[in-house]
């Protein structure tokens, strides 16, 4: 993936892909005003999509490291961890 946007892209179609995962397992239907996802499960998102959809991407580009560089770029936040520990958010 030699191009930024391209990467952009698909971490915004992943994060579209888990908000709909979670909406859908939402039981009573309301919508909430934020989600919270691991960098690991939009990596995953991201390299399904990319297999499923045929783009030309090296998936071993599309890492938890980078889905959350993007993320940073696209400026959100991070959500805390407790004690510093476990998994980005």
């Amino acid at each position: 993936m030699a191009q930024g946007g391209n990467l952009t892209a698909l971490v915004i179609r992943a994060l579209c892909h888990c908000a709909s995962s979670a909406i859908s397992a939402t039981s009573n239907g309301t919508l909430q005003k934020e989600w919270v996802f691991k960098t690991r499960e939009i990596a995953q998102a991201a390299r399904t999509i990319a297999e499923e959809s045929e783009l030309d991407v090296n998936l071993d580009e599309v890492s938890s490291q980078r889905v959350g560089q993007t993320l940073g770029k696209m400026r959100l936040k991070q959500k805390p961890r407790p004690g510093g520990r476990g998994s980005r958010l």
